[in-house]
């Protein structure tokens, strides 16, 4: 079985002894034109089943970790109100300690949680302050696109692969 690069180095060999050769067709060059014109659309075609494959997959696993991670979070959920029912029922009882049959639940001092009841009362020494910045691509794409010098960034020649139906 043939590579798709062993196929194209074939074609470009064969291209090139051609043109050598003046466009001169020996039976060797017909039997491998012959082969080529099976082999490349068969393996192009390959390539796309196995990408479009390839892609459903990961589109598929893609959907399925959504799924689990909803799933998680549902359950994390669950578990933070169950254990917030534990505690208000203890705390309403009067209870320090449930005990089950193997494990036991008690109410412990926390260290004291924070409360902001006023932002701006805050003295400055008390607050962050966080900076966030992100290069504004497009502007540059606009600007170094009608020729403007833009220091720091550049326009650099992609190369995309697009598919398309020929039948």
């Amino acid at each position: 079985m043939s590579t798709l690069k062993s196929l194209l180095i074939t074609a470009a060999e064969l291209e090139n002894v051609l043109v050598e050769r003046a466009g001169e067709i020996t039976q060797e060059i017909e039997d491998t034109m012959i082969v080529l014109e099976k082999a490349l659309p068969d393996k192009v075609g390959k390539y796309m089943g196995l990408m479009d494959r390839l892609k459903l997959e990961s589109e598929n696993l893609y959907a399925k970790a959504e799924k689990f991670n909803r799933a998680a979070e549902s359950l994390e959920n669950l578990w933070k109100r169950l254990g917030e029912h534990v505690k208000f029922q203890m705390i309403e009882n009067g209870l320090t300690e449930l005990k089950g049959t193997d494990e036991t639940f008690k109410l412990t001092q926390g260290k004291p949680a924070v409360e902001i009841t006023d932002l701006s009362k805050l003295p400055r020494s008390f607050i962050v302050e966080t900076i966030s910045q992100r290069p504004d691509k497009e502007k540059i794409y606009e600007a170094a696109s009608k020729g403007e010098t833009v220091p720091g960034a550049e326009l650099r020649e992609t190369v995309r692969l697009t598919r398309k139906v020929t039948r």
